[in-house]
């Protein structure tokens, strides 16, 4: 049993690692491009800004990004998902990240 659960933390342990690091490595001007391109037509700043009662985590944020490329067929990969992730965050999230 406690191999299991040092196997299901690592492993999310690793996700976030993943991510926070993929986050620092974006592409901040192209996700800004990215995100005034395809989503501003419906999401304007102050969204964000009442999006922080609902979204409370990166990973909350990248599964809404995720979420509504799928719903306009943008057929984003995950570079361009995390280039719009690292702008939302540096706009307006500003998450705390471990060094």
């Amino acid at each position: 049993m406690r191999l299991v659960d040092f196997s299901i933390r690592a492993t999310i342990g690793l996700s976030l690692y993943s991510m926070v690091t993929t986050v620092n490595c974006a592409d901040v001007k192209r996700g800004q491009m990215l995100y005034e391109n395809h989503c501003t037509q419906c999401h304007e700043s102050r969204m964000h800004i009442l999006a922080r009662r609902t979204v409370s985590t990166m990973t909350d944020v990248r599964f809404q990004i995720d979420r509504w490329q799928q719903e306009l067929r943008l057929n984003w990969d995950n570079e361009d998902i995390n280039d719009v992730l690292g702008f939302l965050d540096t706009r307006y999230y500003q998450f705390k990240r471990q060094p």
